[in-house]
C-alpha cells in the first residue's frame, strides 16, 4: 500500500479500497478526506506493504510494550480471525477507541474479561484482568503501577467477598475504574 497518493497506483489502490470498504464507510459517515487519512496511516503502519496489519506491527506504530492484553484487544477487531487487521478492521478498531469515552472504554476491557456475558467478574478473573493490562508479552517485570492496581482490586475483591459475593459487577467496575483510571491506563494510552 502506497501512502500519500502521489501515484496513479496510489490513486487506485485507494478507491479500491474505498469501493471495497464503501458500506462501513458510509455507515460510520467518513468523509473522502478523512477515508483518506485513515487510508494513510494505515499504509503507514503496514510496513511489509501485504494489506494487513500484523500484531507487531500495530505494536511497533502505537510505540507501547506488547501485553497479553492488546493481544486480546486486535483479536476483537480481527473479525475473521486470520491474525491480522484488514482496512476494514482498523477502521472499525479506531471508530471504536476515539468514539468511547472513560465508561465506554471501561465497559470494552470489562467485556474482554467477562466471557460468559454475565455482567459479573469473580475475584480470579478481575486479577487476569489487571496481569493481562499490566503484564508484558512474557509476563515478566510487569509495567509501572500494576501492583499498585492490582492491590487496589484485591482489596475490592475481598470487599465483595466480606459482602458475600465474589463476583463484581460492570457498574461497580466503572465506579471503581472512574475513581482510578489508572486501573486500565494502557486502554487509555491507546
Amino acid at each position: 500500500m502506497g501512502a500519500g497518493g502521489s501515484t496513479g497506483n496510489e490513486t487506485a489502490e485507494f478507491k479500491a479500497v474505498r469501493y471495497r470498504w464503501a458500506p462501513l464507510l458510509t455507515l460510520l459517515r467518513l468523509t473522502e478526506g478523512e477515508t483518506r487519512v485513515l487510508y494513510d496511516i494505515f499504509a503507514r503502519i503496514d510496513k511489509d506493504k501485504s494489506g494487513t496489519l500484523s500484531y507487531d506491527e500495530l505494536i511497533d506504530f502505537v510505540d507501547t510494550k506488547s501485553s497479553p492484553f492488546l493481544r486480546r484487544v486486535m483479536s476483537v477487531f480481527d473479525s475473521d480471525t486470520d491474525g491480522t487487521m484488514d482496512f476494514g478492521e482498523f477502521v472499525t478498531a479506531v471508530w471504536n477507541f476515539n468514539t468511547y469515552d472513560l465508561t465506554g472504554l471501561t465497559a470494552f476491557a470489562f467485556e474482554l474479561y467477562d466471557k460468559d456475558q454475565s455482567g459479573k467478574l469473580g475475584a480470579d478473573e478481575l486479577r487476569g484482568v489487571v496481569d493481562d493490562i499490566f503484564a508484558n508479552e512474557k509476563g515478566l517485570g510487569r509495567i509501572d503501577g500494576a501492583d499498585l492496581v492490582a492491590g487496589a482490586m484485591l482489596k475490592l475483591a475481598k470487599e465483595m467477598n466480606a459482602a458475600g459475593t465474589d463476583e463484581i459487577t460492570r457498574d461497580r467496575f466503572e465506579i471503581f475504574v472512574l475513581e482510578r483510571p489508572e486501573a486500565i491506563q494502557p486502554v487509555l494510552d491507546l
